[in-house]
């Protein structure tokens, strides 16, 4: 392991900024992407690189800006960078850097700028379909956009296009069984979107979310305890991902082990307490198994006070106006 690069983290809200000191070069990458799959597991996905210390870079190093944008484009998430040096700045403007990721005088203007920002996701890529009508993964990217505004209609449409141009898109498959999750509870809505998620396993057989939501949605034991298996093998040697706690949340939730299952959103929660899935969870479980309804409110509007996706703001505000009734 090479000690020429060393990276810190901070957090402003839900936002990771990801310092980085040293040289970022063929034997340091490593140490780069394992930074950005720990900070994405954990939860967040608005990420500032914060590059004021960063000596040297070669083409290795720049690679790894665009495969963290890629990464972080699955999450629907965004990435910035700040603070580059006048040398990078010159590297950076040979490349073009600056039309795949926004570049930014300083930490504190990058996050204002998230922090302002209203989303232009759909618009963004709504013009990139228009202009690469037969990029697969521009149609997937949409669909999730439209998804995570609640326009389900909308993302089905967009991940069908993708999955016309790619019918090994498994990423797709997973979305669109999601979607319909979302946009539906009647019985076909869960059949259609439990062959989805088997079509996702079949084109990527180790798709770990995929097998944890099919697990789940088929109501089989077996299933649900091999995620459990699995969930608890990963969490052993990575505590940290608030996404593997969550979801280890929701198997037990389905296996109806409350006590477990709050174990695991609070893991979560003690990991990214703006985690608005895992504050959902909990506060179903808050309302439902303790039957503390004031308790959950308190959690969905904490959920609702850092949500950036309207899906998830409306669930929450969908469920505090029921357990307010109550």
């Amino acid at each position: 392991m090479t000690d020429t690069l060393k990276i810190d983290n901070s957090f402003d809200g839900d936002i990771a900024i990801i310092s980085f000191s040293g040289e970022l070069d063929m034997n340091s990458i490593g140490i780069a992407y394992n930074a950005v799959s720990d900070t994405v597991d954990k939860g967040f996905v608005r990420v500032i690189f914060d590059l004021s210390d960063l000596e040297f870079i070669d083409s290795t190093g720049l690679g790894f800006f665009t495969g963290s944008l890629k990464k972080l484009k699955e999450k629907n998430g965004e990435l910035k960078i700040s603070s580059p040096s006048p040398y990078l700045r010159r590297i950076f403007n040979l490349i073009h850097m600056d039309y795949f990721i926004e570049i930014y005088e300083d930490k504190s203007e990058a996050i204002e700028k998230l922090n302002l920002k209203k989303d232009d996701s759909i618009k963004k890529w709504e013009e990139v379909v228009l202009l690469n009508p037969t990029y697969a993964d521009a149609h997937y990217q949409l669909a999730l956009a439209y998804k995570n505004n609640g326009m389900f209609d909308k993302s089905l449409k967009e991940v069908d296009f993708a999955l016309n141009i790619n019918p090994k898109y498994s990423k797709a498959y997973k979305l669109k069984a999601d979607v319909l999750n979302l946009a539906g509870a009647s019985a076909g809505a869960s059949k259609d979107a439990l062959e989805n998620y088997q079509k996702a396993l079949k084109f990527s057989p180790g798709f770990i979310e995929a097998f944890i939501e099919c697990a789940i949605l088929s109501g089989e034991a077996k299933e649900m305890h091999e995620a459990e298996k699995q969930l608890v093998t990963i969490l052993k040697e990575k505590p940290g991902y608030a996404d593997f706690n969550n979801y280890l949340g929701k198997i037990y939730t389905a296996l109806k082990n409350p006590k477990k299952a709050l174990l695991y959103f609070g893991n979560a929660l003690n990991i990214n307490p703006n985690f608005t899935e895992a504050l959902i969870n909990k506060a179903k479980l808050q309302a439902e198994y303790e039957k503390n309804h004031e308790e959950a409110v308190k959690t969905l509007e904490h959920a609702i006070k850092n949500c950036k996706q309207k899906y998830l703001t409306d669930m929450a505000k969908k469920l505090i106006n029921e357990y307010k009734k109550r």
